[in-house]
């Protein structure tokens, strides 16, 4: 008979093989706290040589805008939509830059403590 894997929570009865995981053992720093001047800089994206990903709401922005255009195009293949097809493309577009420009724009690039706490 094949083994089989035993999921045990905290209010099993064989509690006793619940196991808790703490994040503190996975958390490896890379590199120390960097002081410069009146400032403890905690954070700082431009300094790190870490590859970077897209954040997922960009990704979001892309496949949502990326359908907007498609279906513009597919509805102007089927009922021509004359200058409704410029315009509406351009509002995907412009759409799509607006949200990608406010999303990494308000992104945390810097992380610094001041001497004053702040």
């Amino acid at each position: 008979m094949a083994q089989q894997s035993v999921r045990c929570f905290s209010e099993a009865p064989n509690a006793n093989e619940y196991e808790t995981v703490s994040q503190e053992n996975w958390y490896t720093p890379t590199g120390p706290v960097q002081f410069s001047g009146k400032s403890l800089t905690v954070f700082d994206a431009d300094a790190t040589k870490e590859r970077r990903f897209a954040p997922w709401e960009v990704k979001e922005a892309t496949i949502k805008n990326s359908f907007g255009l498609l279906s513009v195009y597919m509805f102007d293949a089927v009922f021509s939509l004359g200058q409704g097809y410029a315009a509406a493309q351009a509002f995907f577009c412009i759409n799509y830059a607006r949200s990608v420009w406010n999303l990494m724009g308000s992104a945390v690039t810097k992380m610094a403590l001041l001497d004053n706490g702040k």
